[in-house]
C-alpha cells in the first residue's frame, strides 16, 4: 500500500482497476443477474406498454413511476442499450462486451428470451 501524504493508506491505482473489472466479468452468474435485472426492466416496460399502447422511446420514462430506478446490468459496459422499433410496437434491451470479443447479451420483445452471443465464430 501507498501512505497518503494527508495520513492513511491507498491502493495503488492497478489494484482498485483489476477489483472493479473482476466484478462486471461475464461469467454464468453476472449473466444470470444480468438477465434477472433485465427482466424487472422487462416488466416495467410492459406496464408502461399497457398504458401507452407503445413502448418508451427511453429507460427513464420508466422512473419512478414503473421503476424507483433503472437497474444497471453486472456485466459489460454497465449500460443498457436499449431502442424501439416498429413505431414503439417493439424493443430490443440489451448489454455488449467492452472489449470482451464482441459478447453480447440481449432481449427482443417480439422473441422474447434473452439469447447470448459469445463472440465465437
Amino acid at each position: 500500500m501507498t501512505k497518503n501524504p494527508r495520513g492513511g493508506y491507498v491502493l495503488p491505482l492497478m489494484a482498485i482497476l483489476l477489483l472493479s473489472g473482476c466484478h462486471y466479468a461475464w461469467t454464468e452468474s453476472n449473466i444470470d443477474a444480468t438477465e434477472k435485472k433485465g427482466d424487472l426492466v422487462i416488466a416495467a416496460l410492459e406496464s408502461y406498454y399497457s398504458t401507452h399502447n407503445e413502448y418508451p422511446r427511453t429507460l427513464k420514462k420508466l422512473v419512478p413511476k414503473y421503476l424507483s430506478e433503472i437497474p444497471s446490468p453486472a456485466i459489460g459496459g454497465l449500460d443498457w442499450k436499449y431502442e424501439t422499433y416498429w413505431k414503439g410496437q417493439s424493443f430490443i434491451l440489451k448489454v455488449e462486451g467492452s472489449n470482451q470479443r464482441g459478447r453480447v447479451l440481449s432481449y427482443n420483445s417480439r422473441h422474447k428470451g434473452w439469447p447470448y452471443d459469445d463472440g465465437s465464430f
